[in-house]
């Protein structure tokens, strides 16, 4: 079968084939989607439409990573402007899963703020999710401070679980534990939700409740009301 190239990946964004899915954030007290994951998906004019891992490993092959994730970042924020106030108002946050090059690129938190100002979206709700990143060094967690961007970082525990924090804490400074929000992470099962309830974790994501979507899917279940988290 015929593989996607990485000199293809060239020039996929310029033709909007790379566009962001997204990934319910539930909560599993309500089974209301409160958030969601938003990833660079590419839809390949043979191949389909290509996974985010798979994105991410072409994109550094061809040396676009870090040009393919401000696109990802830019178009996620434009497409959750287009969906109203209702869907606006219902939805807690966005993570943008981004390389860790890119999110600690010179200037990525001020193009992340302008974008989430166009959008409309307060920039706390605009979460920059880095791969591969365990701490947020100094340069990054200033911008991000300045920018008034949220975080979202591994924690390393098992089962997996996310920090995402509306508020990054100065240097030796305890964290706000009103701008912090733990989140299950590749959630496949109703006994790791009922561990999570028990750990007292609201909000889950991972197979449990469904993969990413298109957009307009995102939306309807943003504003449909619960979906299932247990059984």
């Amino acid at each position: 079968p015929m593989d996607a190239t990485a000199e293809e990946i060239r020039y996929a964004a310029g033709r909007n084939q790379i566009e962001p899915r997204f990934r319910p954030v539930v909560d599993l007290e309500s089974g209301a989607v409160a958030a969601f994951e938003a990833r660079a998906h590419w839809r390949h004019p043979a191949l389909g439409v290509l996974p985010p891992d798979a994105v991410a490993r072409l994109a550094l092959e061809a040396g676009v990573a870090d040009e393919i994730d401000r696109w990802a970042l830019e178009r996620a924020c434009a497409v959750v402007a287009g969906w109203g106030g209702e869907a606006l108002d219902a939805l807690g946050f966005v993570s943008v899963g981004l390389g860790a090059s890119a999110a600690l690129a010179p200037g990525l938190c001020d193009h992340a703020r302008a974008a989430a100002d166009v959008a409309g979206l307060p920039p706390s709700h605009l979460v920059l999710e880095p791969r591969d990143l365990a701490v947020a060094p100094a340069p990054f967690a200033a911008d991000l401070r300045r920018t008034g961007l949220g975080l979202a970082l591994p924690t390393g525990l098992e089962p997996p679980l996310l920090l995402v924090m509306a508020a990054v804490p100065e240097a030796g400074r305890a964290m706000d534990p009103d701008a912090i929000e733990a989140v299950g992470d590749r959630v496949g099962t109703a006994g790791h939700v009922e561990a999570l309830r028990a750990a007292g974790v609201r909000l889950a994501r991972g197979p449990r409740f469904g993969g990413f979507l298109e957009a307009e899917a995102a939306r309807a279940l943003l504003t449909a009301g619960a979906v299932p988290v247990a059984g």
